[in-house]
């Protein structure tokens, strides 16, 4: 039987780099962005199942796995431009942020720590990381590193007065159970006296291997309506794939007849014998 996940991989709106980003603001509840961006505020255990720039589901999911410091950032630019023109003035006028030192009697907070989980380990994933903390003068390098199957790949950026700078981590692979874990702290230039180091937001571009077998294209002979699968008159097993290739459900199809719920996005449908593409709108 033909590797469902593979079958995926060749979706169009995923073959170009550019199309299908994910876009995430990292920030207080308060400056929400809107366009189909991801808003993450909890900076102590956020989960967020992550959607691309056209609203459609990824698969994805990002956590906070070691917290940032209890609170936010609200020093940001609301300028953006430049290499940082990808981003929305909501994103980076708001950080998560830490230290890596005391600050007054708060004890150092020299690491915060995200997981992204569900990708898809037949692809690579390039991040752009945007933070920013304006009316400083001293170095408040920030230092991003991804640890990628291939070996960690890190990056670098002086927060500090930042209106146009990215940090990007190009092509890491995700683990071969589809994660990556991206580490925040201070860089090794940064001179401020508590090491602050800020994230104020993140894209996320996937890449496709040209060589990944093409998805099938969308049949009449199957349908997604009021919470579940036709097709047509078919009865045995049923699995379902979504963009990233990840089974997320299984079952008997009775008549065609497939009870799932399923949110707006792009799924791959097997049956015994065939694979179907289907869009969820």
């Amino acid at each position: 039987t033909t590797n469902p996940a593979a079958k995926v991989a060749n979706v169009e709106r995923n073959a170009a780099v550019g199309s299908g980003d994910v876009f995430i603001d990292f920030g207080s509840s308060a400056s929400l962005s809107a366009n189909n961006w991801n808003n993450v505020t909890d900076h102590q255990a956020a989960v967020v199942d992550l959607k691309d720039k056209e609203g459609l589901t990824t698969g994805m999911t990002l956590k906070v796995i070691d917290p940032f410091f209890n609170g936010y950032n609200l020093n940001g630019t609301t300028s953006p431009s430049g290499n940082a023109a990808d981003f929305l003035f909501t994103a980076t006028q708001d950080n998560f942020f830490g230290h890596g030192l005391d600050w007054g009697t708060t004890p150092a907070n020299p690491l915060g720590v995200i997981e992204l989980s569900g990708l898809n380990t037949n692809y690579t994933y390039s991040l752009s990381f945007f933070g920013s903390r304006v009316s400083s003068t001293d170095n408040r390098e920030t230092l991003f590193t991804a640890t990628s199957a291939d070996g960690d790949k890190s990056a670098a950026l002086n927060t500090s007065n930042n209106t146009s700078e990215v940090a990007i981590i190009s092509n890491a692979k995700p683990s071969n159970d589809g994660i990556l874990t991206i580490r925040v702290e201070a860089g090794p230039n940064n001179n401020n006296s508590q090491k602050f180091f800020y994230i104020g937001a993140m894209k996320i571009t996937i890449h496709v291997p040209s060589s990944s077998p093409v998805l099938p294209a969308e049949s009449p002979a199957i349908k997604y309506k009021a919470g579940a699968i036709l097709v047509s008159d078919y009865t045995g097993e049923v699995k379902v794939f979504n963009i990233s290739g990840k089974k997320i459900k299984n079952g008997q199809s009775t008549f065609g007849y497939f009870p799932v719920s399923l949110s707006k996005g792009i799924y791959l449908i097997q049956t015994s014998g065939n694979n179907f593409k289907l869009l969820v709108n």
